[in-house]
């Protein structure tokens, strides 16, 4: 395996045949991780051909339905490869989201496996489930790890009305050597404000991997604020702040024509002076060929 990010889903609430809903995986050598697991997350893993088992860790951003709708299918596919595999107790999955998941999770029926918070011990079955709140890490000092350490994960609040939200920052081993790391930053859905820029600024993203769920017209504009989503100027505000190297656009709404999406380069380039990319189903964007 390769350390690269896999575009699983890049759809604004509503699939598509072309967009599926939110979900992006994060992989280094030998583990990846994967942000928000969308309807039918599964269907484009294997089109990619991506074992599940690589996967140890899930964040999931919030709480609606298009960000977390193909979490349990996936747990269920990660259980029924281990039984197969004839596997006791040796895989962990860490859910990490806000508390709501957590609850959630703990109500589902046994079939999805012992879960567990994070301050617990738990019965070693086919897998252990790990559930933490993404709150406890949300300062951006704490980071939780991969196996071996070559991802870390930590969170930072985003604006997304009333309802909790949270962005990842995740730091991919590229290479041998303590240096040899690529630092990511998905905002999920909404807007980095309050604390938010300058938390950024401090863990020092190369990526900018943001939702702009609008493109920056002036009725549009006015809809994203009522909804607490970001603009096409939004994002790029954000990744010039913080002297990214790269945007890459994602959460694409359906309301655009394909020939509008060009709205979405041009503008962003009037603010932000780096890469602008945006995000397809199944892009791959190879880690160890970034220079950050």
């Amino acid at each position: 395996m390769k350390p690269q990010i896999v575009f699983i889903g890049t759809s604004a609430s509503t699939p598509t045949h072309t967009r599926f809903s939110p979900a992006i995986l994060l992989c280094s050598f030998k583990t990846c991780i994967l942000l928000d697991v969308g309807e039918a997350t599964q269907i484009n893993l294997g089109r990619m051909g991506i074992d599940p088992l690589k996967i140890s860790i899930i964040g999931i951003t919030h709480m609606h339905g298009d960000h977390y709708y193909g979490l349990l299918p996936i747990m269920d596919t990660i259980i029924m490869r281990l039984s197969s595999q004839n596997k006791q107790g040796q895989h962990i999955v860490r859910l990490l989201g806000p508390e709501e998941l957590c609850s959630m999770y703990f109500k589902q029926p046994p079939i999805y496996g012992e879960a567990v918070n994070s301050h617990s011990n738990s019965d070693k079955n086919l897998v252990e489930i790990e559930c933490i709140d993404a709150e406890t890490l949300s300062s951006g000092k704490n980071y939780i790890q991969t196996d071996g350490g070559d991802i870390a994960i930590t969170s930072v609040n985003m604006n997304h009305g009333n309802i909790r939200a949270y962005g990842y920052v995740i730091k991919v081993r590229t290479g041998e050597g303590t240096n040899n790391f690529v630092t990511v930053f998905y905002s999920g859905d909404g807007i980095c404000s309050d604390q938010c820029p300058n938390t950024l600024k401090r863990l020092g993203p190369c990526i900018v991997i943001h939702e702009a769920t609008f493109i920056d017209y002036e009725n549009d504009r006015a809809k994203a604020r009522k909804s607490f989503h970001a603009t096409i100027s939004d994002a790029a505000y954000i990744a010039e702040y913080i002297e990214a190297r790269m945007l890459i656009v994602t959460h694409i709404s359906l309301r655009y024509r394909a020939d509008w999406i060009r709205d979405y380069v041009s503008r962003a380039q009037r603010i932000f002076n780096g890469d602008i990319f945006i995000a397809d189903d199944l892009s791959v964007l190879p880690l160890d060929k970034v220079s950050c």
